[in-house]
């Protein structure tokens, strides 16, 4: 005998996709992710395309970009054009 199936209503999947929860992050994670030289904020807002560059570079990149960021498409910025992971 098949069993009965209940399909939800769309208030019932409209309240799924209502999460308000918030979950901390360890103490030990927050102390680790956070740059405290106030010298790090200063460079990402003297010239944010240089400050995200010089992390990309850290990467392995299997086809390097060629460009940091196109905003010829305003407001979609591209990242890292042509550049594969």
């Amino acid at each position: 005998m098949a069993e009965a199936t209940t399909v939800p209503t769309g208030d019932a999947i409209e309240n799924l996709l209502s999460e308000e929860r918030t979950f901390a992050p360890p103490a030990e994670f927050v102390r680790q992710a956070n740059y405290t030289d106030p010298a790090i904020y200063e460079q990402a807002a003297a010239d944010p395309q240089a400050f995200w560059a010089g992390f990309a570079d850290k990467l392995d990149w299997i086809t390097p970009y060629e460009q940091v960021l196109d905003w010829s498409d305003a407001p979609f910025a591209k990242w890292f054009v042509g550049g594969e992971l």
